[in-house]
């Protein structure tokens, strides 16, 4: 929602607190993960979170327009609303209403155990948003 806007030099609007963090996870380290469970027999019954990186939409969107050499992002707040009345005709949009306060408020992913147990680690930050520019 976010990055072809920066692209455009255009607002963007969101359906979040754009200062909440939130894990954010490459679907490479994904792939990283899943390789190492499989890998180790001692993963076998539980879940396992992937080691990802904590950012605010704001702050993801500001390091992505540096790192692109974007201008700076305009973001705001898409009104509930506007929102809800998006739902009354697209059925994605709808689960977003639903899911809203996942929205609201941090939610962060603890991956020590991972990053113990399985010796993954998150790839750098800046490659991941480099990765994404590309």
């Amino acid at each position: 929602m976010v990055l072809p806007q920066l692209r455009a030099g255009a607002p963007a609007e969101i359906p979040a607190d754009l200062d909440a963090a939130h894990s954010w996870t490459f679907t490479r380290d994904v792939a990283r993960t899943l390789v190492a469970a499989a890998r180790s027999s001692a993963t076998w019954g539980r879940a396992w979170h992937v080691p990802s990186h904590a950012a605010s939409v704001r702050a993801l969107s500001e390091r992505l327009a540096t790192l692109g050499g974007l201008p700076a992002p305009r973001l705001s707040r898409m009104p509930r609303a506007q929102l809800a009345e998006l739902a009354a005709t697209d059925s994605i949009i709808n689960e977003v209403v639903e899911m809203l306060y996942l929205l609201d408020a941090p939610s962060l992913l603890d991956a020590t155990e991972t990053e113990a147990e399985l010796g993954v680690t998150a790839t750098a930050f800046d490659d991941v948003l480099r990765d994404t520019l590309a």
